[in-house]
């Protein structure tokens, strides 16, 4: 990781963040990454979209430059704690020694530390995926599949912002209005939320499997177990993928202002819930087997809706009869909930009926709430079509 200085000029009140250099094996990271983490990337739902960099799966220039900006945050997070050996081991005595894991070797919890180490809330969650081994901290054991990422949205950003700009900016001083709308992550993870948050967890992976590679090359193991094991951690590199999910995330917009401004933006929205429906089952993908040439596909469904392949992706071919392999499809957990307006928000038009508005959640946030529960979603907003919503 090579960081270099501050660009200056352009846009952002002459100001640009920190640029980031990665080496060519983290890049190869990163492509592996990005290709598992973009899969549901939407092309951009406005004209203004492409403006603010969006275009569709494509690791474009602002995202990969976030992505590194990121990385090198977290990276500097795990090793500003790892140089000062913050570890406490929990619920053992004075003469106890930490617990082995599966394959024999030690490790402990690890604590908050010190204030001033840098990110030391947002290090404090990632813990669960790291643990202190020999002195350092390493990944645990990486499986592919989901993992779950959850951070405080308003510490994210400060401490984010903390890292960055000491290095762009004189003591006490704020950035201008128009870095903070150009270049924060904040306003990256507003205007364009999917690709902030597969960005996000692309960091996050990103800082796992360097940890991993540092290991191996600080172990002493022989050329022959190296590549093994740097094999394995592409294998999980393509199987595995981050999602990260922030809590206390602002603004915090009332039902009443939710208008079309606000389509496919990122926000937090307050309600009781008067509804929760059983959960239900959505198919996301699945392969199709093309009856002409007989070339199979996979076939992504957007928003949970069966619509068929209109062609063919092989060349010379571009037929449009296809056969489903139904064994081959891939279902998630969805659950439907309806959300109205609080008492303290309903009151200000008396006699009028309180406004509602649903949510849909998936994965493990089904079943998370009740129906008489005050809860605080943050979201995207996505506008749906009354025919078929």
């Amino acid at each position: 990781m090579a960081a270099a200085s501050a660009a200056r000029g352009g846009g952002g009140g002459g100001l640009e963040p920190p640029l980031v250099g990665l080496t060519d094996v983290q890049k190869q990271a990163l492509a592996r990454l990005w290709s598992t983490h973009s899969r549901d990337l939407d092309a951009p739902h406005y004209e203004g979209d492409a403006a603010l960099g969006s275009t569709g799966s494509d690791l474009d220039d602002r995202t990969y430059r976030f992505v590194t900006r990121l990385y090198s945050f977290l990276a500097k997070c795990v090793e500003a704690h790892s140089a000062a050996g913050i570890v406490q081991r929990v619920g053992l005595g004075n003469d106890a020694k930490p617990a082995a894991d599966d394959n024999g070797a030690t490790s402990t919890s690890i604590s908050d530390g010190d204030p001033s180490i840098t990110g030391r809330r947002t290090f404090g969650f990632l813990r669960h995926l790291l643990r202190m081994r020999e002195d350092k901290i390493h990944p645990r054991v990486m499986a592919e599949g989901r993992q779950v990422v959850q951070f405080d949205h308003e510490v994210f950003e400060a401490e984010l912002a903390a890292f960055e700009h000491p290095q762009l900016l004189p003591e006490g001083t704020k950035p201008p209005a128009e870095y903070v709308q150009q270049y924060s992550h904040g306003s990256f993870l507003y205007h364009l939320p999917e690709r902030a948050l597969a960005a996000t967890g692309c960091a996050v992976g990103l800082m796992l499997s360097e940890l991993i590679r540092k290991g191996l090359n600080q172990g002493g193991q022989g050329p022959q177990h190296q590549q093994q094991e740097l094999e394995n951690i592409r294998r999980i590199l393509d199987g595995t993928r981050y999602f990260v999910r922030f809590t206390n995330v602002y603004p915090l917009v009332r039902m009443i202002d939710i208008k079309t401004n606000l389509a496919y933006k990122f926000i937090t929205v307050k309600g009781h819930v008067t509804k929760a429906r059983p959960k239900r089952l959505r198919v996301v993908t699945a392969d199709f087997q093309c009856g002409k040439c007989g070339e199979a596909f996979l076939h992504r469904f957007r928003d949970g809706r069966y619509v068929p392949p209109d062609r063919c992706p092989t060349p010379k071919c571009r037929s449009r009869n296809f056969t489903l392999c139904r064994s081959t499809a891939r279902y998630i957990d969805v659950q439907q909930i309806r959300l109205q307006e609080t008492q303290d928000e309903s009151t200000t038009d008396a006699g009028r009926t309180p406004r509602q508005i649903d949510v849909e959640v998936t994965h493990e946030l089904v079943d998370s709430c009740n129906t008489g529960d005050v809860v605080h979603v943050a979201g995207i907003v996505r506008a749906m079509n009354s025919a078929v919503a």
